[in-house]
């Protein structure tokens, strides 16, 4: 399945390496320091809930949650934060619970098909995109390394920090929302515009 654009807007609202601070409640331990490998779960990721059938197996990594809700409105039936457990794999078709799941922009929702259906199928291309006020919305064959090269983790869908505050680096907490994180216009300065080399640009060297 390709990219689908969601139907509803989020909600409203710089670290060297990558920190991670668990966000769910009973989930808080000193974040990692960068570059430790995580415990390996669907895609690299730690799974901290499964919910299975004979059919399908959903995994839920509430570090990569940020609530967009996008899964409560494609399948209210299945996913219901006002249930527990929030998510009832039984209440719908394998089918439609992974075409809800592949809307999911974080990668936070990944599942494995169990009757021989094929999983999710990543798109040939990768794509990048600002959520206005937000964080970039990747998807793709994306691999994410930390300074040295060394593979952090990968997947089809990711959801990155664009303001800088967030503190589960390199993923997006919502910590835009606390600053009021506003993208500007994209506009090339005249420096750019006139510049004969990088040090036009900028005279220091690196990001």
């Amino acid at each position: 399945m390709g990219y689908v654009p969601p139907e509803s807007p989020m909600p409203r609202g710089s670290s060297q390496g990558f920190g991670w601070h668990r966000m769910g409640a009973g989930f808080r331990p000193a974040p990692r320091r960068y570059g430790e490998p995580r415990t390996p779960g669907e895609g690299g990721l730690m799974v901290k809930r499964s919910y299975h059938t004979d059919e399908i197996v959903v995994h839920w990594d509430s570090e990569l949650c940020i609530h967009t809700a996008i899964c409560l409105n494609a399948l209210p039936n299945v996913f219901d934060v006002q249930a527990s457990p929030w998510i009832t794999v039984e209440a719908d078709s394998a089918e439609e619970i992974a075409r809800a799941i592949e809307r999911c922009p974080t990668g936070a929702l990944t599942y494995e098909r169990t009757d021989g259906a094929p999983g999710e199928q990543t798109q040939a291309e990768t794509t990048v995109i600002p959520w206005p006020n937000g964080p970039l919305m990747v998807r793709g064959n994306v691999e994410i390394r930390d300074a040295t090269g060394e593979l952090f983790t990968a997947g089809p869908r990711f959801t990155l920090c664009r303001c800088g505050a967030s503190q589960n680096q390199p993923f997006c907490d919502l910590s835009h929302r606390r600053i009021q994180f506003h993208n500007n216009p994209r506009v090339v300065s005249a420096d750019r515009e006139t510049a004969q080399s990088p040090q036009d640009i900028d005279p220091r060297i690196g990001p």
